[in-house]
């Protein structure tokens, strides 16, 4: 894994969970002790700027201080003039209130599935922003029970459960190949819901690369 290669493409994408696995895999990984020191240094430099970012952001201001109001059903009340970030962290915060009462509640599937048709705002792109939120076990939940792009899987592919992915969402061939040494091919051919799982569906690419690993399903 070229790891100082992701660090300068996607750094600024990455979130803390993103970070620690890279410094895990720099830690274990069988890296030039040159090479991994500089990546730490990168890691080091990114989560000093987000702190000073976020201590910048908490600094009082002159602009309106967004008031909620908990007991108004998750609608947030605010005063005039209040900025553009107020309604996200919103958001965010009754999200977050919501996926606490799932877990009090056993943590299942309909009850994740029931929260997620409660707030319409938390598609994809709410997820991405907020992952953090979340645990192995819902993320889990989330690839059995909604459809992702495959630029998010891609993005938090080393995060999601391999298995559950190979089972329950829609990628590509190329992707398929691309990750082919993390995703059982018998569990993806068989089990998952890929036009591509039929064989006469299949490109001669995948065809071909299947039968050069020993695949023959």
């Amino acid at each position: 894994m070229d790891v100082k290669d992701i660090l300068e493409k996607q750094g600024v994408q990455l979130l803390g969970i993103d970070l620690d696995a890279l410094e895990e895999e720099l830690r274990t990984g069988e890296y030039d002790s040159s090479y991994a020191r500089d990546c730490l240094e990168k890691i080091s430099d990114i989560r000093a700027a987000r702190k000073a970012a976020r201590e910048m952001s908490s600094m009082p201001s002159s602009s309106t201080v967004l008031h909620h109001n908990a007991s108004s059903s998750g609608k947030n009340q605010s005063f005039s003039g209040h900025s553009t970030e107020s309604l996200p962290k919103t958001q965010r915060s009754t999200f977050a209130r919501g996926l606490l009462a799932v877990r009090d509640g056993g943590g299942s599937v309909k009850l994740l599935r029931d929260l997620l048709a409660s707030y319409p705002y938390a598609n994809e792109v709410f997820i991405d922003e907020n992952i953090d939120l979340f645990t192995q076990d819902e993320l889990k939940t989330l690839l059995k029970i909604k459809a992702f792009s495959e630029a998010f899987l891609e993005k938090y592919f080393t995060t999601l459960d391999h298995e559950t992915l190979a089972k329950n969402q829609k990628f590509s061939e190329e992707f398929f190949i691309t990750h082919f040494v993390d995703l059982d091919a018998e569990t993806v051919l068989r089990k998952g819901i890929n036009e591509w799982c039929d064989r006469a569906k299949r490109s001669t690419k995948l065809d071909v690369f299947l039968r050069i690993k020993g695949v023959r399903f």
